[in-house]
């Protein structure tokens, strides 16, 4: 369980950098400014990692930690899935909003709400999976600074094959629908566990 644990990690720190990369250009085709649009996404993932971590101990309603952590990636994936096509067309929805007339603040508080539910889910997965981790093993201290190393480098992955192959090949489009993919086979595969009694029980 542990190396399915930080496989886990490693994939979604994969997926999470190429949403970050896709986002930055989808805002800034619309704002005009990438500066701006950088400005965004980095706030919403750091806002997005303090709610998530304040928001884990909570979960404790679902049956396992393995069952939480496979919907917290459901909700990455499709939270995803259903913003593109809003940031594939951003100019028209700001246009429906007369009253963000020319207000650059505005329009970057509303992109920042708009990435809040997938960047506070993503927050969230790291100390769901340590907890699970922590209720398994004796050992958490090493395993869980390995489980943060392979997050990192899932998203060092994610960073550079977005830029340099993932989005020339396939797209801004295509990139999303490869993260979402990403984060729903964890989800799936998480879901399996806890359904075969694989997981922690609570």
């Amino acid at each position: 369980m542990p190396n399915l644990i930080a496989g886990f990690l490693l994939f979604s720190g994969f997926a999470g950098l190429i949403y970050q990369v896709a986002w930055v250009r989808l805002i800034g085709q619309s704002l005009g400014a990438t500066s701006v649009s950088v400005a965004i996404v980095i706030s919403s993932f750091f806002l997005g990692l303090a709610l998530g971590s304040h928001l884990a101990g909570r979960m404790t309603w679902l049956r396992s930690r393995i069952a939480t952590y496979a919907l917290l990636e459901v909700c990455i994936g499709l939270s995803a899935l259903v913003l593109l096509p809003i940031l594939l067309n951003l100019d028209v929805v700001l246009a429906l909003a007369p009253a963000f007339g020319s207000s650059l603040v505005l329009k970057a508080a509303l992109c920042l709400a708009l990435l809040i539910l997938p960047t506070t889910a993503m927050g969230a997965t790291f100390p769901v999976a340590a907890a699970l981790l922590e209720s398994r093993s004796g050992h958490t201290g090493r395993q869980i600074s390995r489980l943060y190393s392979l997050n990192t480098l899932g998203a060092v992955l994610g960073a550079a094959l977005s830029g340099l192959w993932i989005i020339p090949e396939l797209g801004l489009d295509g990139a999303v629908y490869l993260a979402a993919a990403v984060n729903l086979a964890i989800a799936a595969l998480a879901f399996a566990l806890s359904r075969s009694g694989d997981g922690d029980p609570g």
